[in-house]
């Protein structure tokens, strides 16, 4: 949008100076024999005149040409300065929701005050909650996800079009020769630092290319590193990370190329005919079968976050499940954070972006951390409500400890909203020995008692300021009820 900043200020200069000379669009074009649509094209920021039609209408508009095409604003515009120029605007993906600059110009010049204080509010809650822009990025990427039902048929196609070429490529090895013929990169591994001990890979491009590894990834993790790699070269993505995980963020360009080379060695790696084929008829079985999942995972060559997140990316599209949820949380020194989210249901599941408080223990995703700690690593299974919603979801969630954290833990979490189409598809949604569960949000939010649930690890805070307040209102409106006065 910084390219456009000089057309949205003349625009909303000339709009402001022919309202306030009382000009219709037809008289200010009667006096500078510019167009009308010409004009209405340059009040709305898509046209910038050439300097011999800006001195027309600086003159037939009563001012210097200097002050009409200064970027400076005047005391009544000055507001929108801060809202024009915030990385907000500068750098939020608009165009990813059809919405362009001008859109944005048409709507805060409309009331540019107003605007400014809307514009300052936010950066001030985004300071107090910590969020940078790489944050609204994130959020951005997550509601393009959810717009596709975070299926890609062009990227499936690149994907299908290059495993055809080299052939299923099942191991680390077999991609590191592919990678190496596409692009001359050679694979080796990363120094042995600590500086680089949390650090997956880092890319070296050149004339000479190199990617370094961290040696002790798994080994189907090494494969999704390099099948990413050659995802960003088949793609034509320019504009990428050059460390996984990204040290920091600058694009949402950026967040989005390394989205979609993701995608690309996800489905790479893991066949989407096949995938749906085998889940098919894993579906179609009476009873949940934890071994046999595990089974479907080992058989994929896949981590439980490699191929969970393939199911996210496939079952939607090809087996008709749509309203799902994946959710990733991390967790050391039993404190638990959601560091991944993806919901495509119609139920809003609680998000954990800034959210300082503490999971409900019942959740699939954290109990099953705690399993895993006990020494029980199957898949397990759940069907979950929440207190304050009726629809119901069948969870199925894996944990493991991190390779590059070994003090940190994780799970994955793929769950299906119980609506005809799940039941329909999944044969065993009602097997009777799948756990049942009513959740809450967080402790802090959370109606039942210390004897109702067991495993609060918080007081309601939240709540109880929240009945407070009701208690107080209700009182406020019986006080003023009573003593009414007559007219």
């Amino acid at each position: 949008m910084h390219q456009n900043f000089p057309r949205l200020v003349l625009g909303m200069k000339v709009k402001q100076l022919r309202l306030k000379l009382q000009l219709s669009l037809r008289e200010l074009s009667d006096m500078t024999e510019l167009s009308i649509s010409y004009l209405n094209e340059i009040e709305k920021g898509k046209k910038y005149p050439k300097p011999e039609k800006l001195v027309v209408l600086a003159e037939s508009l009563g001012v210097a040409y200097d002050d009409l095409v200064s970027t400076h604003l005047d005391d009544e515009l000055n507001p929108l300065s801060e809202v024009l120029d915030s990385a907000l605007i500068q750098k939020f993906p608009l165009d990813l929701f059809g919405i362009t600059p001008n859109d944005v110009l048409q709507l805060l010049s409309q009331a540019p005050r107003e605007a400014g204080a809307l514009a300052r509010t936010v950066v001030d809650i985004t300071r107090n909650y910590d969020m940078g822009i790489e944050n609204f990025f994130h959020a951005a990427l997550r509601s393009f996800q959810e717009l596709h039902a975070n299926h890609f048929p062009e990227i499936e196609l690149e994907a299908a079009s290059f495993r055809k070429r080299t052939g299923e490529l099942h191991t680390w090895h077999a991609c590191s020769t592919a990678l190496t013929e596409l692009t001359g990169a050679e694979v080796t591994w990363l120094p042995e630092e600590t500086s680089f001990q949390k650090l997956r890979s880092i890319w070296v491009p050149g004339s000479k290319p190199c990617l370094f590894l961290n040696r002790m990834l798994l080994d189907n993790q090494k494969a999704f590193v390099i099948a990413r790699e050659i995802g960003y070269r088949v793609l034509g993505l320019d504009q990428r990370a050059l460390t996984s995980p990204p040290i920091e963020v600058q694009t949402f360009d950026q967040v989005l190329n390394d989205f979609k080379a993701s995608y690309f060695a996800g489905a790479l790696l893991i066949d989407r005919l096949k995938l749906s084929k085998a889940m098919r008829e894993f579906f179609s079985h009476d009873h949940w079968d934890a071994a046999m999942f595990s089974h479907l995972m080992h058989q994929f060559h896949a981590t439980p976050e490699m191929f969970f997140y393939r199911l996210s990316q496939v079952l939607p599209e090809e087996n008709g499940l749509e309203r799902i949820h994946f959710l990733r949380f991390t967790s050391k020194d039993q404190s638990y954070y959601l560091t991944k989210e993806l919901n495509m249901s119609d139920v809003g599941i609680p998000s954990g972006i800034s959210l300082n408080e503490h999971f409900c223990r019942r959740w699939l995703s954290l109990q099953v951390i705690d399993l895993h700690r006990g020494g029980q690593t199957a898949p397990d299974i759940q069907i979950s409500r929440f207190l304050d919603k009726p629809t119901q979801f069948l969870c199925i969630s894996v944990a493991r400890a991190l390779v590059l954290q070994p003090d940190t833990w994780s799970s994955v979490t793929l769950g299906f909203q119980l609506d005809g189409a799940t039941r329909r598809r999944i044969a065993f949604h009602n097997d009777k020995n799948i756990q049942q569960r009513v959740l809450g949000q967080t402790c802090e939010r959370c109606p039942l008692s210390e004897e109702e649930c067991t495993q609060r690890v918080a007081p309601p805070t939240k709540l109880n300021h929240r009945n407070r307040l009701i208690a107080q209102r209700r009182a406020v409106q019986e006080f003023l009820e009573k003593n009414r006065r007559p007219n």
